[in-house]
């Protein structure tokens, strides 16, 4: 009977003891994984941010496009065909006639 109370109290022991270990391996785990959801959170907040900044711009090219369209759209085809020409030319032009035509353009 000696024997079973010895067994029975290194066996009540052993199991104090993986349940200290469970407890602490356990309290790290947690510690990791709040670690891990607060720089989950800091990127996540960060990556908001860019995308706020990028929705921003696109929607201020979008603006722009639109306004352009709005503006060639109440162009008459004529006038839409001498601007195209006249940018092509201006495309085609050295760098040294593209100054000339600024400085005339502003001589008057």
């Amino acid at each position: 009977m000696k024997e079973i109370d010895d067994i029975t109290i290194k066996y009540k022991a052993k199991l104090v003891f993986i349940k200290e270990h469970f407890t602490e391996a356990q309290d790290s785990y947690v510690e990791e994984i709040e670690k891990i959801m607060t720089n989950t959170a800091k990127v996540i907040e960060k990556l908001d941010n860019i995308n706020t900044t990028i929705k921003d711009k696109i929607d201020t090219t979008k603006k722009d496009f639109q306004q352009m369209a709005d503006t060639i759209n109440k162009l008459p085809i004529y006038q839409l065909e001498q601007l195209f020409n006249l940018l092509d030319r201006y495309s085609n032009m050295s760098d040294k006639e593209k100054e000339l035509m600024v400085l005339i353009l502003n001589n008057k």
